[in-house]
């Protein structure tokens, strides 16, 4: 169960920095989770083991038999999700700095801008979900309202 903690603290504590910044290349993704799985089965990153147990099954949570392991795809992309929302609707100062530079209008990109590490990943990521912020933030929006009475959505 040690093993298992230490491969928790470590996806969340130090990953969950570079998470919150960019979007993780699948390969890596792979990687880091095969290290994780070896790490787990024999102590060491570089040897390999032949596990008899699926690591989805390893990753469900505590009341479904699994380890509630972090998977690190949805990790990234909830991290992610979060700093688009932020984006959208923040008015911190590092947010109206990031809407001035990018965004032409109020519902408008900018097609020319300096380059930049963070804002090509933040728009590949920002711009298939923004329905599904729009269609969250109408739902919340309902549910506060109390025009649902008591339906529960299941997104």
């Amino acid at each position: 169960m040690g093993r298992i903690q230490l491969v928790n603290i470590v996806m969340t504590g130090s990953l969950a920095y570079s998470f919150n910044m960019y979007k993780w290349h699948v390969s890596l993704i792979k990687q880091v989770e095969q290290w994780c799985r070896n790490f787990i089965w024999t102590g060491d990153i570089l040897k390999k083991c032949i596990a008899t147990v699926n690591w989805g099954k390893i990753c469900s949570p505590l009341e479904d038999g699994g380890l509630n392991i972090i998977i690190l795809h949805h990790e990234n992309n909830a991290y992610l999700l979060k700093l688009a929302w932020n984006f959208a609707y923040s008015d911190k100062p590092w947010s109206l700095l990031l809407k001035a530079w990018v965004l032409k209008s109020k519902y408008e990109f900018r097609t020319v801008y300096r380059s930049s590490s963070l804002w090509p990943e933040l728009s590949n990521f920002i711009l298939p979900y923004l329905t599904i912020l729009i269609g969250l933030l109408v739902h919340v929006l309902l549910l506060i309202s109390g025009m649902i009475n008591g339906a529960l959505l299941l997104l």
